[in-house]
C-alpha cells in the first residue's frame, strides 16, 4: 500500500488547482484560469508560483527554511489588502480539507500520516500569522511616518 504522501503526489495536479482557486477566491480582477506570468498578472503569477512551492515542500518534506520565502511572498500580498487576518490566511488552512476531500477515492489507512500533514500544515499557518502580522505592522509604521512628514511631525 502506497504511502499518503505518495497518494498525494499523485493526484497533486488536482490539489494544487483546488487550492489556488481557493487562494484566489475574493480577489476580483484575478483568476486562476487565466494565464499568469510576471507581467500580464502579477498576483495571479504570485499566487500560483507559491501556493506550488509551498505544496511541494509540504509533499516532499523540505527544512523549514524552503516554506519562508514563498509564503513569505503570499502574506506580503495579503497584507496590502483591506481584509480581516483570518480571511487573509483562510487559504492555508482549506489545504487541509482540500486535501481530505482528494484523498476520500484513494485507498488506505493514513491516519497517522494525515496527522502529520494537519501538523505541518498548522506550522504553515502559524508561520504566516506571523508573516503576516509583521507585515501589517511594518504597513502601519509607514502611515504613521508618511502622516508625520505631511504635517512636519517628523523632525523632532
Amino acid at each position: 500500500m502506497p504511502s499518503v504522501y505518495q497518494s498525494l503526489n499523485i493526484i497533486k495536479p488536482q490539489i494544487l488547482a483546488q487550492w489556488q482557486a481557493v487562494s484566489f477566491a475574493g480577489d476580483e480582477g484575478i483568476s486562476a484560469k487565466k494565464p499568469a506570468g510576471p507581467f500580464a498578472d502579477p498576483v495571479a503569477y504570485l499566487i500560483k508560483k507559491n501556493t506550488e512551492a509551498i505544496l511541494e515542500w509540504l509533499l516532499d518534506g523540505g527544512n523549514d527554511e524552503d516554506i519562508f520565502i514563498p509564503l513569505e511572498e503570499i502574506c506580503r500580498y495579503r497584507a496590502i489588502e483591506d481584509i480581516r487576518p483570518a480571511e487573509a490566511l483562510k487559504f492555508v488552512f482549506a489545504l487541509k480539507q482540500i486535501i481530505r476531500n482528494e484523498l476520500v477515492s484513494e485507498k488506505g489507512d493514513w491516519a497517522e500520516e494525515l496527522l502529520d500533514i494537519d501538523k505541518r500544515i498548522d506550522n504553515i499557518a502559524l508561520l504566516a500569522f506571523d508573516i503576516y502580522s509583521k507585515c501589517r505592522a511594518r504597513i502601519c509604521e509607514l502611515r504613521v511616518k508618511e502622516i508625520k512628514r505631511m504635517y512636519g511631525r517628523d523632525r523632532g
